[in-house]
């Protein structure tokens, strides 16, 4: 007997609903294939005895009615070829080969013998039922599953959408002890049950044909819950498990279109979860429950992030137990500086530095569009440190610290890394404070005309300087800029001689109007009008 093998380009929005109407058109089995260098695909079987022009026909008109219905489809065509009984035989089980997922996870199907040392094996058999963790979906919950539940899994789970129970098979083996299914698919219900049997769970997972509007109101949703399918519609599904997660509790989400993540994420934080986009392009969500307590912020140098694994340094270490008295299990916010927020399970919490896994990551988007670079002639006292402070909460990139003719401080090349050391811890709280996802560089101090010389050409230069004939705000362009420096001297201010260096340097030299500003409010005020006009202060920006 030989077979059609139907080939389908297939998309996150449509992969799910095509592979629905090839098993309704009579397919012996449909594999969805995705992998980093070839676009994703169905590949779907059929007998021989089917018409190949009427296959690839009434695909092709199914996949142009999903398009007209604003579906993002995949390019490609619609293939057909004929397969040997052999080559199909071959082909499905090729198809399903075993694989490392997470760290402690091996996922196979039954006529696979090998085991992984080291890993928990778990035995799907492929059929009707989505979850084979082999799409980028599954296998993303599947990690998810593995890192949320650490060393100490909670008694219970719930999983929506069960498929093939993948997700309640694996909870099983990571320690979990009970789990409750739900699918209102028979397909998936019967496939859920036989897996459970076949890896020896069938005792601790309940397999229902329901929906989870059957739980109740008064039903309690266990504390971590995963969603393997989308048979309910994402923010309707959302406050009806949000509010019911229990303490210290999970809900992984999959499948979430691009289209409707933003509005996922906002639904469960306004039901009191943090949440966030695990993996983008996955369609996947986590959300961590808490209450609406802001969840705990620290920082992390990026060389203390090795894969999943994160160190705190000593002075976060100190302060996440001796102020905040957490410890492992506590979950909590970590920028590394570089615009990512990582979203931590404390693991360890010694003295030396605290250590935690990484849950999710996700951009932190807090930056201005505009790069913003503050030249400072360096001020005496602690008035440095507030500017670095303010200069910090109104989004620079850079402080360069200037000597300058009427400088009073004389930093001397002995003190100037300790120096540099403070002013950087004082960036760094800033940041932490005004929430920003990267921390400014604090350049070491160095004469006006050194740094002149060595300054790249390019961008708006500016100087602020009192002795100036004309306000600063009339001569800025009115084009957009995307880099910018701001030049200002110390508490007396900049001689003319300086100031002329930099007019013919390019810079645009102005004053701020008939009253006299201290030293450190002239370069907040100059860092703000910059901001308004090409940043994102007020609002604006991109």
């Amino acid at each position: 007997m030989a077979f059609w093998q139907l080939t389908v380009p297939s998309s996150p929005d449509t992969s799910e609903g095509l592979t629905n109407f090839l098993w309704e058109q009579g397919a012996l089995g449909v594999v969805e294939e995705e992998g980093p260098a070839a676009p994703s695909r169905l590949r779907a079987f059929f007998p021989d005895s089917a018409s190949s022009a009427a296959l690839v026909s009434s695909t092709k008109s199914y996949v142009a009615g999903l398009d007209v219905l604003g579906f993002r489809t995949a390019r490609g065509e619609v293939e057909i070829a004929p397969l040997l009984e052999e080559a199909w035989a071959s082909a499905w089980q090729q198809s399903f080969p075993p694989r490392a997922v997470g760290r402690r996870l091996w996922i196979k199907p039954p006529w696979e013998p090998a085991e992984a040392a080291g890993r928990v094996s778990v035995v799907i058999e492929p059929g009707r039922a989505f979850g084979t963790g082999h799409h980028g979906s599954t296998e993303g919950c599947l990690d998810l599953l593995d890192r949320v539940m650490g060393d100490a899994p909670p008694p219970r789970a719930l999983d929506v959408g069960i498929g093939t129970g993948i997700l309640a098979v694996a909870a099983i083996k990571l320690g979990v002890s009970s789990v409750l299914g739900l699918d209102v698919d028979p397909d998936a219900v019967a496939a859920a049950r036989v897996n459970a049997t076949r890896n020896g769970c069938d005792p601790r997972i309940e397999v229902r044909m329901e929906g989870l509007e059957s739980l109740g109101d008064a039903a309690p949703v266990p504390p971590r819950a995963g969603q393997s399918a989308r048979p309910y519609p994402p923010r309707p599904f959302v406050p009806a498990t949000g509010g019911s997660v229990a303490p210290a509790g999970a809900l992984i989400l999959g499948g979430i279109l691009e289209a409707e993540a933003a509005a996922v994420v906002a639904a469960l934080e306004g039901a009191g979860l943090h949440a966030s986009r695990a993996a983008r392009g996955r369609g996947l969500v986590l959300a961590l429950a808490g209450g609406h307590q802001r969840m705990r912020r620290f920082r992390v140098r990026p060389e203390n992030i090795v894969g999943d694994r994160v160190t705190f340094d000593a002075d976060e270490t100190r302060h996440l137990r001796r102020v905040l008295r957490l410890g492992p299990g506590d979950v909590v916010e970590a920028l590394d500086g570089t615009g990512t927020m990582l979203t931590v399970r404390i693991e360890s919490a010694a003295p030396r530095g605290a250590e935690g896994t990484v849950l999710s990551r996700t951009a932190h988007r807090t930056e201005s569009p505009l790069r913003l670079v503050l030249a400072q002639g360096i001020a005496k006292g602690d008035k440095m440190e507030t500017i670095i402070r303010m200069a910090t909460e109104l989004g620079v990139t850079q402080v360069v610290p200037l000597t300058t003719a009427r400088a009073v401080v004389k930093v001397e090349p002995g003190r100037r890394e300790a120096r540099v050391t403070r002013w950087e811890r004082v960036a760094q709280e800033a940041a932490k404070q005004s929430g920003r996802a990267v921390i400014p560089e604090i350049a070491r101090p160095q004469a006006l005309d050194e740094w002149l010389a060595a300054r790249k050409s390019g961008g708006l230069l500016v100087c602020l300087w009192e002795g100036a004939l004309t306000a600063l705000v009339p001569q800025l362009p009115q084009a957009l800029v995307a880099d910018a420096t701001l030049v200002v001297g110390p508490e007396g201010g900049l001689e003319s001689a300086e100031a002329g260096t930099l007019e013919k340097a390019g810079a645009v030299v102005g004053n701020l109007g008939g009253r006299i500003l201290r030293a450190e409010t002239a370069g907040p005020v100059g860092l703000a009008i910059l901001q308004a006009r090409y940043g994102d202060l007020g609002g604006g920006g991109s």
